[in-house]
């Protein structure tokens, strides 16, 4: 039985991927789709977004779901005053 772990706004939650509305060749756009539902269920709010999440699929048949990690200065900062 697999394992969606999905870390959303400083939570970690488990789901079932039997609980999800996935067949096991869904597209990562559909994992997230299905995962953004629940997690609107389960929150009891609407407009969850993860398109900018990561998914990665284990070899045990697990699959992660995070935000897409920032290195640096993100882009969108505008940066008018340097100092040192």
């Amino acid at each position: 039985m697999a394992t969606v772990h999905v870390k959303y706004n400083g939570e970690v939650y488990e789901i079932n991927k039997d609980n999800l509305d996935v067949s096991d060749n869904a597209t990562d756009a559909q994992i997230k789709t299905a995962v953004a539902q629940w997690l609107s269920g389960q929150l009891d709010t609407t407009g969850i977004q993860l398109r900018e999440f990561v998914v990665s699929h284990e070899t045990s048949g697990d699959i992660n779901i995070r935000p897409e990690p920032v290195y640096g200065f993100p882009r969108v900062w505008n940066v008018s005053h340097v100092y040192g």
